[in-house]
């Protein structure tokens, strides 16, 4: 079964974004509407959706970070013909765990930021966007930063994405965790009928974790069967 990878909102190359499943046999890695060498665009979830189904080409597994994991299970639950197992790593679906305190707490931290987005030069959002992530004083942004801000954005929280609840009742689901943060825990919660495991050591990226490819490729298989 072909595996797809979906980045999140800081995309990297695939050699960095995913350095222990670059190599695996039949693996693709996406590239959304205005990352890699596309020049930044407005972010519309249609696009994104889209980008997900062409790189199928067939019965697949999608693999999903964070800002890329309420897309891909849009993507899930409209098409469980097309995506026959999905992981979810860290995935910022907020939209589920709307009420919980941590998550409120979130949106009310970032929303400031993102609505005076537009308004702001790259490097001044990115200073606040981060200071508002991390609760943090801000600090300048370094030059090499600069394009990852300017994607950044151009993209809505992720509170505001279509997310649907029981994705995991369509389509075989495991959503892996780093055990670092209470909102992704809660999120993962939220996820109807998913299995949950905690991969910890790695904070937001526990597909750096030794054990996170072969859960993946476990999962894969299972989606197959099914």
């Amino acid at each position: 079964m072909r595996l797809i990878f979906v980045h999140g909102s800081t995309s990297r190359s695939p050699a960095d974004a995913w350095p222990r499943q670059v190599d695996l046999p039949n693996a693709v890695f996406t590239t959304m509407p205005g990352y890699g060498d596309e020049s930044p665009v407005a972010f519309a979830q249609v696009a994104w959706e889209q980008r997900i189904i062409d790189a199928c080409d067939g019965p697949a597994c999608v693999i999903a970070h964070s800002f890329g994991g309420p897309i891909a299970m849009a993507v899930a639950s409209r098409r469980p013909d097309l995506i026959q197992a999905l992981v979810l790593i860290e995935p910022a679906a907020y939209a589920l765990a709307r009420g919980v305190p941590a998550i409120e707490g979130h949106i009310a931290r970032m929303s400031p930021v993102l609505d005076r987005a537009a308004d702001l030069e790259p490097g001044e959002f990115w200073s606040q966007f981060l200071a508002a992530i991390s609760q943090r004083q801000p600090r300048p942004a370094e030059p090499s930063e600069l394009p990852r801000a300017e994607r950044q954005r151009l993209l809505p929280g992720a509170w505001t994405l279509s997310t649907p609840a029981d994705v995991a009742l369509k389509v075989p689901t495991l959503v892996l965790t780093g055990g670092w943060n209470d909102e992704y825990e809660e999120i993962a919660r939220r996820i109807v009928g998913a299995e949950h495991r905690v991969l910890a050591g790695f904070a937001h990226r526990p597909q750096d974790h030794p054990a996170a490819t072969e859960l993946i490729c476990a999962h894969a298989a299972k989606g197959g069967q099914s």
